[in-house]
């Protein structure tokens, strides 16, 4: 059996196996304690998957206010009618309307009412939290993107936070790997 000493320069089994010692010593070090680069990997993931999150959460509630916006434009042309027309396309104002603040408030449950700046809270009921907002968030503006004839617009977007902040490793929001979003 190989002694725990190193000191001891009579212990035949060190002299003989001296690579299983110190690969056993190396392995129990590297196994009892964390090292200063899994913490900084640890730092940059996060903080990359926050900016991430962050450019996506930006993203999304721009798109939510512009289709606010082409709305209430749409509406003062013809005020007294319940339908409005969007891109050639005549839909119901009222429904628009309240689908457009809903995906709204559901995006302001990012900010913090104080500051005006995203919440950035790390604790898993957070986390879970944010990541079931985001999903429904994310497909109702899809969803609103497409009907109001916007889609493309929507896919540009996209395609642009992926270029900015690369991909999110978070397959848990989207249900596949290579989703970006």
């Amino acid at each position: 059996m190989i002694s725990n000493s190193t000191n001891d320069i009579f212990d035949s089994e060190l002299l003989l196996r001296p690579e299983e010692h110190f690969y056993k010593k190396g392995y129990e070090e590297g196994k009892s304690q964390p090292t200063e680069d899994d913490h900084r990997e640890g730092k940059e993931l996060g903080i990359q998957t926050g900016f991430q999150r962050f450019i996506v959460v930006g993203a999304l509630r721009e798109i939510a206010e512009f289709l606010h916006e082409q709305i209430l434009v749409a509406r003062t042309a013809n005020p007294t009618s319940a339908f409005i027309i969007l891109n050639g396309r005549k839909k119901t104002y009222v429904r628009l309307q309240k689908q457009v603040s809903e995906v709204i408030q559901l995006l302001n449950s990012f900010i913090d009412s104080k500051s005006g700046l995203v919440v950035a809270s790390n604790s898993d009921e957070d986390v879970e939290n944010f990541k079931k907002t985001f999903k429904q968030a994310r497909a109702k503006i899809r969803s609103l993107c497409s009907i109001t004839g916007y889609g493309k617009m929507y896919s540009e977007v996209e395609k642009n936070c992926l270029l900015v902040g690369k991909k999110i490793p978070v397959s848990d929001i989207s249900g596949t790997t290579d989703d970006s979003w």
